[in-house]
Formats: C-alpha cells, sequence, structure tokens
C-alpha cells in the first residue's frame, strides 16, 4: 500500500458494526456508516451506509452508496447508488440514482441539479437548527 493510499485510508470517518451514535456528523472527508446512526450526516465526500448500517435521519453528501437500512432524506450532489441488498423508506434527492437489483425502496425520489442541491442543503440545515432550538426551549419548560 502506498503511502497516499494508507492517509486516504485513515482520511475516512468510521462507525464501527457495535456503535451506536445519536447526534450530527459533519465530515470534510468520506464516512462509512456500519452501525447504527441517528441524526444528521453532512459531508463533501461520500458516505457509504454498510450491509449491516441502521441509519435513521438525513444525509448530505456527494456521493452515497447504500448497502444497509436507511429511513429519512438523502441529498446527493451527484451520485446515490442503492445496492442489491439496500433497504430505504424516505426521500431522495439525486442529480443521478443508481439502484440495484434486489434493493427495496419505498420513498419518493426528485433528480437535482446543483442549484436544488444547493438551496435543498440550506433548507435541511436551518430547519435543523429550528428543531434543536424547539427543543431546548421544550426541555427548559419542563
Amino acid at each position: 500500500m502506498s503511502k497516499r493510499e494508507s492517509e486516504q485510508l485513515n482520511e475516512i470517518c468510521r462507525l464501527s458494526p457495535s456503535s451506536k451514535i445519536v447526534g450530527e456528523l459533519t465530515s470534510e472527508s468520506a464516512v462509512r456508516i456500519d452501525g447504527e446512526f441517528e441524526g444528521t450526516i453532512y459531508t463533501k465526500d461520500k458516505v457509504v451506509i454498510g450491509e449491516n448500517a441502521h441509519v435513521k435521519g438525513v444525509i448530505v453528501c456527494t456521493n452515497l452508496d447504500l448497502w444497509g437500512f436507511v429511513d429519512g432524506i438523502i441529498i446527493t450532489k451527484e451520485l446515490t447508488s442503492f445496492k442489491s441488498t439496500a433497504d430505504f423508506k424516505g426521500e431522495v434527492n439525486t442529480a443521478k440514482i443508481s439502484v440495484g437489483i434486489g434493493a427495496k425502496l419505498n420513498c419518493a425520489c426528485k433528480t437535482i441539479n446543483e442549484a436544488e442541491f444547493k438551496s435543498l442543503v440550506s433548507k435541511t440545515i436551518k430547519t435543523e437548527e429550528k428543531n434543536e432550538v424547539k427543543n431546548k426551549a421544550q426541555i427548559k419548560n419542563k
């Protein structure tokens, strides 16, 4: 393995199969989820959802390879690839889509351009921030 390949491998943000995270994940590098994740994933790079992964929430990325289960909203700038073992419920907004034989999809799907991608990302971030403020206000009122 070359030094650059090793550096690229170490730049991937990974969630192992035995892990569960609730919250927001923001990364400049690629993300791979093999465990459980609930919340929002933002990256300017690629996201891979492994075969045994369970994700609930929003995924914003450049490219997505989905092998496992996702319930939520997907916003990809370039390509969303549903592999043969994918199980997806929700809404997908993407420039290009690929669906493998056997993938399970129960979703609304919209093809988008770069301007629509930017608009959706902006709206998603604002909605997430509003929900966070609302949740904090509810906690204070209790």
